[in-house]
């Protein structure tokens, strides 16, 4: 499993989101990779996702299959632990 972050930026809502996925990150080993929409590499990813907003949150399983996402917010630090956790 790992999450994928979608930022730019000037985006004054993803160092919030940052700071929640580090959390999350420390407290259950989930890796992060994030993605900075503005590069090439980072709009192939969002447009393979369909990601129109920043921050943009993709949780995807070992088989590359898209769990759950948040799409211009940062993710619910509770309800992420939980999904990862396996109680969505």
């Amino acid at each position: 499993m790992k999450i994928e972050l979608f930022t730019q930026k000037h985006c004054p809502n993803c160092p919030p989101a940052k700071e929640t996925l580090r959390e999350v990150s420390a407290a259950k080993g989930v890796p992060i990779v994030e993605y900075d929409v503005e590069s090439v590499d980072g709009m192939a990813e969002a447009a393979y996702y369909g990601i129109m907003s920043t921050p943009s949150v993709v949780v995807v399983d070992q088989s590359g299959e898209e769990i759950i996402s948040w799409r211009g917010v940062a993710p619910d630090k509770e309800r992420l632990l939980r999904i990862l956790d396996g109680n969505q």
